[in-house]
């Protein structure tokens, strides 16, 4: 296990107290007696009257919050370093339950202590302070097996980790952070490398009751429950060396994590501890760390053939990732795995589908998406489209009956348009609900898709076995563009006698404008689809660019003819739709009208955050 140089942290948080009061707000202060893990700070009493207190663990360190009456004299007093821990500090006794707690210090208005080993867990304890004048005060407090917490370097359960590193294993091991005017300041850490990684000791306490079900305790009297503990790194899993008691000082624990190396260059991460037992999972506070140096370069796994091409894959924590850098997201500096693959293209206008199936036999499937960027003479990068859902429509048992199918998995499909002869990165990564979402994938890229239509046309189409593009459902579907001027109103109508039309209008990028099922009206059968929309404007001076049509039966492995009808509309009021005519004839919608956000993310994919091509 790796031997840590704490002492000076140690001495700072646990004995001299300090100023960990103006991290408990006025909440925690509520009852006489306040207890709170002297790590975390963290209140979460679970029920009753444990409203102010939080969830310690036996063996592990805590702070008592209050008034109390102390020897006087002093206006603290510390326990003497080398002895063993008293039971009586400056007059004061605590006791959890009833056992007398070892004191580390005491003040008017804190007490630091051990929780009793020998304390029952899984219940409310009643905690007694006798005071130096023999009075008492009394609160509450939560007991669990396990309940970890990470110290900062500011002594409040926030900020930069009170924590080593280490890239060789030599003594001393410096802090993650520098001391400027008093204060804790991030330092930059090496990420290291596979060959050559950095460790990082965080200290933390709560730990040591974790389920030990592995014999891979280190020394004597030490127990590494490192099999029941994760820790992430901004969401990004780290491997664990050791997790249990440090040996050196009562009640600390002690973790010893591997850096992942895709991670430098992100600057401040978060990192937490999970621990789960059974369905029992606690996670600690948040604390810190900043990781310097250059971002890690992508890997390019696959030259794609524009004639077709298919590959497998697996999303992993070895992954290079990308970030969410959109402040106003509320997934902003949340990381995302990503495999990456490229095609180069010649001609304007190229058409492609970019299929991307998760294993569904798996017991958590990876949640999918696409975003394809350009990448510029100089190496930069510029957003092109993304899909999310696409690649999930399908139909559920005996449509409609209540049942809405239009997503019934996490797979991705897009179709769209390539304006421009250049190369084109393709990012596998996981849907922006999934961070660090990992898994095997399959990913599938053909071009020729879409079809050109223009104002004033319709166009026979068929769904059959030949048809190109296929849902991971099973669902047909074909692919249209035009080219149309914002603000352009527009109709869009699909009819068929065989099956029951759907359509869908789309952004270039892949977001979805409107989506329409039964709308086209009562003849032939009041299945037909039809859109009417405003084309979208993004600029103030309205452009000409093109819009994306998908047609499709909505129906698992359904074949038969239809027609697609474009028109550019003078007004919508000079054109009733059928509907409109005779709504009593409408049929009911297999799908709510309203727009799924997962179904546009061309804004959320544009915040992702990618590495250069020369990096």
């Amino acid at each position: 296990m790796t031997k840590p140089t704490f002492n000076i942290i140690y001495q700072l948080l646990l004995i001299t107290g300090l100023s960990a009061l103006i991290s408990i707000s006025s909440p925690v202060l509520a009852q006489e007696v306040a207890v709170v893990q002297a790590a975390s700070f963290a209140k979460d009493g679970g029920s009753g009257t444990t409203t102010g207190s939080g969830v310690v663990a036996p063996g592990g360190l805590a702070s008592a919050f209050g008034t109390f009456n102390i020897t006087a004299g002093q206006t603290s007093y510390s326990a003497p370093s080398g002895q063993p821990l008293p039971k009586v500090l400056g007059g004061v006794r605590l006791k959890i339950g009833t056992t007398d707690a070892d004191l580390l210090f005491v003040s008017t208005t804190q007490i630091n202590f051990l929780i009793p080993s020998n304390t029952t867990s899984g219940g409310i304890q009643d905690v007694t302070v006798t005071n130096a004048n023999s009075t008492t005060t009394t609160g509450k407090v939560r007991v669990e097996a396990f309940a970890p917490g990470l110290f900062s370097a500011q002594a409040s359960g926030k900020g930069v980790a009170a924590a080593n590193y280490t890239t060789n294993g030599q003594q001393p091991y410096p802090l993650v952070y520098n001391v400027v005017n008093g204060q804790p300041v991030h330092a930059d850490l090496d990420a290291g490398t596979v060959q050559k990684p950095t460790t990082l000791v965080l200290y933390a306490t709560g730990l040591r009751g974790a389920p030990n079900t592995v014999a891979n305790d280190p020394a004597p009297g030490l127990t590494n429950v490192a099999e029941s503990c994760t820790v992430t790194i901004q969401g990004v899993p780290a491997k664990i060396d050791y997790a249990g008691p440090q040996p050196e000082y009562f009640g600390l624990d002690q973790i010893n994590v591997v850096i992942p190396p895709e991670l430098s260059g992100w600057g401040i991460l978060n990192v937490r501890v999970e621990i789960k037992s059974g369905a029992v999972s606690r996670l600690s506070n948040d604390v810190e760390i900043k990781l310097g140096g250059q971002l890690t370069a992508l890997n390019i796994i696959k030259d794609l053939n524009l004639a077709g091409d298919t590959a497998t894959g697996q999303l992993s924590a070895e992954d290079a990732v990308e970030m969410d850098t959109n402040v106003n997201s509320p997934f902003y500096r949340k990381l995302y795995f990503i495999d990456v693959y490229r095609f180069r293209t010649t001609a304007a206008n190229t058409t492609v589908a970019i299929d991307l199936r998760a294993n569904l036999a798996d017991p958590d499937p990876l949640d999918t998406q696409i975003i394809v960027r350009k990448v510029e003479t100089n190496g930069s990068q510029t957003f092109v489209a993304a899909d999310d859902q696409g690649g999930g429509f399908g139909s559920c048992p005996n449509p409609p009956n209540g049942c809405k199918p239009l997503e019934v998995n996490n797979n991705s499909l897009l179709l769209t348009l390539i304006p421009d002869p250049g190369e084109y990165w393709i990012f596998v990564t996981s849907a922006d609900v999934a961070p660090t979402d990992m898994g095997a994938y399959t990913l599938k890229f053909s071009t020729g898709v879409l079809t050109p239509i223009a104002y004033g046309q319709t166009v026979n189409g068929s769904f059959s076995a030949a048809t190109k593009a296929q849902t991971a459902a099973g669902v047909y579907v074909e692919g249209y563009y035009f080219t149309g001027k914002e603000g352009d109103n527009v109709r869009i109508t699909m009819r068929s006698n065989a099956l029951d039309s759907f359509l869908i209008l789309r952004e270039r990028n892949g977001d979805e404008i409107k989506l329409d099922d039964n709308t086209g009206g009562p003849a032939p059968n009041g299945l037909d689809a039809q859109i009417t929309q405003v084309l979208p404007t993004n600029l103030t001076l309205p452009v000409t660019r093109p819009f994306v049509i998908i047609t499709t039966p909505l129906a698992n492995n359904v074949t038969g003819a239809y027609t697609l009808q474009l028109e550019k509309l003078a007004s919508f009021d000079a054109a009733a739709t059928a509907t409109e005519a005779a709504p009593a004839s409408r049929v009911p919608s297999r799908v709510e009208s309203v727009r799924s956000p997962r179904r546009a993310v061309a804004d959320r994919a544009m915040w992702r955050r990618p590495v250069t091509k020369d990096q």
